[in-house]
């Protein structure tokens, strides 16, 4: 009897398994038809997309694997059906999250869940078919909901928006940051490119190539293998009067469809772009996408004006420190022989040159000795200990003078 029990709840314990490994019918049937929508199996298209444009499906060893955006729910897509991987419960929305696989795990970043945008990174554990949070270091960004790309074992993120619910304003960050899965590390940077910038909310798209930044009036394409970008008009991709976040997005490797009603008559209409030609078509206007500007990138605005200013107060001191501030012609008589001074240069100079500076070299000697007199007076009575007097040094029986210069800055 007891041997029966046993076995019973066995049986009931592997069937409880397969129920959350593989779905019954009429999940299938559901998933299916949500499936779908977006995956054309037997064409084996490897990436899938719905109406917002966030990735649905990854790649690990040519399995495809299925995340519904704004679910935990991982399905393994095999020969037509759909198998649940995770045992998980239900964790909440997570809409607009970022779905990547680094060493053949799986990963989603970020997204937008009962009224909050968090900034987790969370691994899906395929041995304990869970999910767990990541511990990472570094400057971590707020709150992630926003375009991604990755290369290799780096993660960029940027144009993340944090949502103020319709109670409070919506917080938009222009950084860009670097998350280093090998490492676990955030790290921010300036964003120095300006079409990226100030872009409040876009649609992302991303393609096998390309991922599409589509917002009011211009679209972003960006070239995932040359890490290149080009901005073009809206009317380019025939969206000039779509709100495309509110349309169906169905993408096939490199193309897109977006499925919305005219504008006049109400009518369905289908607009395909092909991103490979409009890359083609474009790419002389190609710019090279700046994801880790160095420091004279980041801050050459600020240096600019830094550098003005520098001038500015380099120019002012020179002119204080360095240059004499003549007084004015009219007030100042002695202005003239002022300027004379100046302009030779000397900190020390002869009887000679003296007599020069007050012109009376033309005098007979005691007209220029008392004139000399006179004038180093009214020197010393209007500048003080800017003339001194000493013998000079080949020969004791005549003077120079030295030139004190810093009493005219005291002066002024």
């Amino acid at each position: 009897m007891l041997r029966r029990i046993w076995l019973v709840i066995i049986f009931t314990s592997v069937c409880i398994t397969l129920n959350a490994s593989i779905l019954t019918l009429n999940q299938k049937n559901t998933i299916a038809a949500q499936i779908n929508k977006f995956l054309d199996s037997e064409r084996g298209i490897f990436y899938v997309y719905e109406s917002s444009g966030n990735v649905l499906t990854c790649i690990i060893k040519n399995d495809t694997f299925y995340n519904p955006n704004g679910f935990h729910y991982i399905y393994h897509l095999k020969n037509g059906e759909a198998y649940r991987k995770d045992h998980s419960p239900y964790h909440g929305h997570n809409f607009r999250r970022n779905l990547f696989v680094y060493k053949n795990d799986i990963y989603l970043l970020g997204g937008y869940g009962f009224f909050e945008t968090n900034n987790n990174l969370e691994k899906f554990s395929f041995k304990t078919k869970e999910w767990d949070f990541v511990p990472i270091t570094g400057e971590k960004p707020p709150f992630i909901r926003g375009t991604y790309l990755q290369k290799e074992e780096l993660i960029y993120c940027f144009a993340n928006k944090k949502s103020g619910n319709n109670m409070e304003p919506d917080i938009y960050d222009e950084h860009i940051y670097k998350l280093n899965m090998a490492s676990r590390n955030w790290t921010r940077f300036e964003n120095i490119n300006a079409d990226l910038k100030n872009i409040k909310d876009p649609t992302e798209v991303y393609l096998k190539d390309y991922v599409l930044m589509i917002y009011s009036g211009f679209t972003n394409i960006i070239n995932k293998k040359t890490f290149e970008y080009i901005k073009i008009s809206n009317d380019d991709l025939n969206l000039t009067y779509v709100n495309i976040r509110d349309k169906e997005i169905i993408a096939d490797e490199n193309k897109f469809t977006c499925t919305y009603s005219g504008a006049i008559d109400n009518q369905y209409l289908k607009i395909t772009n092909d991103v490979d030609q409009l890359w083609k078509t474009h790419n002389k206007r190609a710019k090279p996408l700046v994801l880790e500007p160095n420091f004279f990138q980041s801050y050459s605005s600020y240096l600019m004006v830094f550098v003005f200013f520098a001038i500015i107060i380099t120019l002012f001191w020179y002119y204080r420190l360095y240059n004499i501030i003549i007084p004015c012609k009219k007030a100042d008589a002695l202005y003239p022989f002022i300027n004379r001074f100046t302009e030779i240069g000397k900190n020390k100079i002869s009887l000679d040159e003296l007599d020069e500076i007050f012109a009376i070299n033309h005098m007979e000697a005691e007209s220029k000795k008392s004139k000399r007199h006179r004038m180093l007076k009214n020197m010393e009575q209007k500048y003080p200990g800017f003339i001194l007097r000493e013998k000079d040094e080949l020969d004791r029986r005549k003077f120079s003078y030295n030139l004190n210069f810093q009493v005219l800055k005291l002066k002024k």
